[in-house]
């Protein structure tokens, strides 16, 4: 039979989104939450600023999912000449 301990507790903000919040910069937003935080609430070990990375095709938008970070597999017609173009250059040199 599993034991479950729970360990590490912590407590995670997520600021205001900035949506409807006109010129909004997230990260900006987010400094500024931490320095409240740092600045006003006791019993802090540690804050810092943590954020996912979302990789899209520049040309398509379509979701990165190739190890390669110039081509996506051909997601679209302009990711795969961008890559025909690469090869060609590759050969030149």
């Amino acid at each position: 039979m599993m034991k479950v301990k729970k360990t590490e507790w912590r407590v995670v903000v997520y600021p205001v989104a900035c949506k409807g919040m006109g010129d909004c910069d997230a990260e900006e937003n987010c400094r500024a939450v931490l320095a409240a935080v740092q600045r006003h609430v006791d019993g802090v070990g540690s804050a810092r600023i943590e954020y996912d990375i979302d990789c899209s095709c520049s040309y398509c938008g379509a979701l990165w999912v190739a190890d390669d970070e110039h081509y996506n597999g051909g997601c679209c017609d302009n990711d795969e000449a961008a890559e025909q173009q690469r090869r060609e250059c590759e050969k030149g040199n």
